[in-house]
């Protein structure tokens, strides 16, 4: 599995190196200084887009990267497809002069990396890495190429029509990464996005050996909540909580909406000791927020393990533990933590 994710990255590297020689080619054969200009400047956005996926492709060489693809075989085969179209995409932009017919073999390439895969992957990398990634400015990339058509281009209806298509197309691409992984309530991860994140991490800290905790984190009598303040307060309520989670975990942490009213924290690496005192201080500091006007605490089961065998059963296992210490904690009074059956 390793192979196949370098595999991926190796692909993406060369089809934005690609995408770099083809508008340095346009750059060399415009007549005019200001399109030659346009299209050294597009070429060098892709020299940024190579050095990220350079850094990447590292990082996986030296199992820094989990597996992140749904379908990383298929995706594999159908990059190394593209890879053969830019190719032929190379050649033909060494003979381009004219204008339209560049901007038409550009859309061609900026089409290859508008997957929602690929969105889904710059979002990771970001949640879990606190990467810049080039989806963060990818939208800017487009319609700089609409603009500079309408400039220089002998526009058409086709090309106009073409160049608000491409533009829909990376919308649609990113909504789909991000219905896939967000929780747009709370903006953090959904359950499934939660889960696509903490399994590929939970691979690498069982290629590490490194230890893992999960905190399973309950809103206290959170239907009261609903039915004295009302749902739109409630809704407040959860928004709140998971900014305070948030605010009192490190950055390589991940947090999620588990279900309803429950948060769930994977850590790794990290030391059993640190996890109830980390516990301690997000229940103090729910517990003394001011930021609603609900007075609220939480209940919160801890446990820890390293990662053996089967990943899947283990991580289920972890997060079984930490939700029985969880029932332990509100079925003992509430507004506490609770690790090993022992209130923290």
């Amino acid at each position: 599995m390793e192979d196949v994710l370098v595999d991926i990255l190796s692909l993406c590297l060369s089809l934005d190196k690609k995408a770099s020689e083809i508008y340095a080619n346009f750059s060399n054969n415009a007549g005019n200084r200001h399109i030659s200009a346009f299209w050294k400047d597009m070429s060098s956005q892709e020299e940024e887009h190579v050095i990220f996926w350079e850094k990447i492709l590292t990082m996986a060489q030296n199992g820094m990267l989990p597996q992140v693809f749904d379908r990383p075989y298929e995706l594999r085969e159908e990059l190394k497809i593209m890879r053969s179209t830019v190719d032929s995409l190379v050649k033909r932009s060494k003979r381009i002069s004219n204008t339209t017919d560049a901007f038409l073999v550009a859309y061609r390439v900026e089409f290859v990396m508008l997957r929602p895969e690929f969105q889904s992957m710059f979002h990771f990398i970001k949640t879990v890495l606190n990467e810049p990634t080039p989806g963060d400015e990818y939208e800017s990339h487009l319609r700089r190429f609409v603009s500079a058509l309408k400039q220089f281009g002998t526009i058409s209806p086709e090309l106009e029509f073409l160049g608000e298509t491409i533009l829909r197309f990376r919308e649609v691409s990113e909504q789909l990464a991000l219905q896939s992984y967000i929780d747009f309530l709370t903006g953090i991860l959904n359950r499934r996005g939660l889960f696509n994140t903490v399994i590929p991490l939970a691979y690498l800290a069982q290629r590490n050996n490194a230890q893992i905790g999960i905190m399973m984190i309950d809103i206290d009598n959170f239907k009261k909540v609903n039915d004295t303040y009302g749902h739109q307060a409630g809704d407040d309520v959860l928004k709140s909580v998971a900014l305070m989670i948030k605010a009192h975990i490190r950055i390589s942490d991940i947090l999620g909406r588990y279900g309803g009213e429950e948060f769930l924290v994977f850590l790794s690496p990290v030391s059993p000791d640190y996890l109830p005192e980390k516990a301690e201080q997000i229940r103090i500091s729910i517990e003394k927020s001011n930021e609603t006007i609900v007075p609220i605490t939480v209940s919160i089961g801890v446990s820890s393990g390293r990662i053996k065998g089967s990943v899947e059963k283990a991580i289920a296992k972890i997060i079984k533990k930490a939700d029985t210490y969880l029932y332990v904690a509100k079925n003992s009074g509430r507004n506490k933590v609770v690790m090993k059956d022992k209130d923290t």
